[in-house]
């Protein structure tokens, strides 16, 4: 026990090293997590995973492992019924596992289930299945996207045109605006949680994080714990204080950054330094660092990006009214025009980082 305990938080530290700190918290509590260590060179063995290919989860039959998360993993499946594609998400809970994981899991499935949004994933099914050593598989069955997120894009293709991304950012804002409607904050948007459909829009993927911010229940908030990915967060996040609408703007914000600049906000390598330089410091001005950006759209992600909340577009409808106005005075363009043309997806490993769909 004491070997195990010990294993745990050697891994835990090194998510913490990384700026992962979700994966901190999940190693340091679930044994699972350490069948990651077995890529960093750890001689810790891993779970004993019962997914594989091949395998069904109700309607759909795992073809190819796509990636593997700070708690999930991620397949390629099929729906045997209506014979299409779709993205399985499955967790792996122990018996002693934390119920407030399990049930952010659950809820998941249940919230995401009833959205219908043109610009949210859709959630086709959900389910738990019997695994090894008394453990219990959660399964989420949702649309699968070819065509990756917008980490993958920033990476292979750098920034995109100013009518591409300006698009994408219209189209961020009215699913954000669709889910905050329905009380849901998502506290982890990011550009791996922004995906392309065959047409080249966005929907928001990767709701795990998801609270009901209007309903009091104290057992699904994780008291004093960072959420979010490090480099996206607000600070109030990174204060580990509560997250609401504002903080999904901060965070949308910073990843339309990201995308226009090809650089992050905030560049630091130390995890502690970077939550510093978050909570004390407003992001840089995105003309300063890409100078050729219109100082329409500069303004817009300024005020999203502001580092007190108060200062912030107190809403996703206020600042998708903000660009479309820009938009409608020919300040900004939104044609379709300029597409490109995308290069058919290559075979790549399994990642072993958030990815779009984990």
């Amino acid at each position: 026990m004491a070997q195990c305990l010990r294993d745990r938080l050697s891994l835990a530290f090194k998510h913490l090293a990384e700026g992962d700190f979700l994966g901190a918290q999940l190693a340091a509590s679930d044994s699972h997590a350490l069948g990651k260590s077995r890529s960093r060179g750890s001689h810790v063995p891993a779970s004993p995973w019962v997914v594989k290919e091949g395998l069904s989860l109700g309607d759909f039959r795992l073809e190819k492992k796509l990636a593997t998360g700070g708690m999930s993993e991620v397949y390629l499946a099929s729906q045997i019924s209506l014979r299409r594609k779709a993205a399985v998400k499955v967790v792996s809970f122990e018996a002693s596992a934390s119920k407030d994981l399990e049930s952010r899991f659950a809820k998941e499935g249940m919230v995401l289930g009833s959205f219908n949004s043109p610009y949210i994933v859709p959630v086709y099914a959900s389910g738990t299945a019997p695994a090894a050593n008394g453990s219990v598989l959660r399964w989420l069955a949702m649309e699968y996207l070819p065509n990756g997120d917008l980490a993958t894009w920033i990476r292979r293709q750098g920034p995109p045109s100013i009518s591409l991304g300006v698009r994408w950012l219209l189209q961020s804002l009215q699913g954000l605006h669709y889910a905050h409607q329905h009380a849901i904050v998502h506290r982890d948007l990011k550009p791996h949680n922004l995906l392309l459909t065959a047409d080249l829009d966005i929907k928001i993927s990767d709701f795990g994080l998801l609270k009901q911010a209007r309903e009091i229940d104290p057992s699904l908030t994780l008291q004093g714990t960072i959420m979010g990915t490090p480099q996206y967060i607000s600070s109030e996040q990174a204060l580990a204080e509560e997250a609401d609408d504002r903080s999904d703007l901060y965070s949308l914000g910073a990843s339309f950054f990201h995308l226009f600049s090809g650089r992050l906000p905030f560049e630091e390598r130390s995890a502690t330094v970077l939550l510093l330089r978050v909570t004390q410091h407003e992001p840089p001005v995105l003309t300063d660092v890409a100078p050729s950006i219109p100082r329409s759209l500069a303004i817009v992600l300024s005020r999203m990006m502001a580092r007190r909340p108060e200062d912030r577009y107190q809403s996703a409808l206020v600042a998708l009214d903000d660009l479309k106005s820009y938009v409608g005075r020919g300040l900004l363009s939104t044609s379709a025009d300029d597409l490109p043309t995308l290069e058919p997806p290559t075979e790549e490993p399994p990642e072993e980082t958030n990815d779009a769909h984990v």
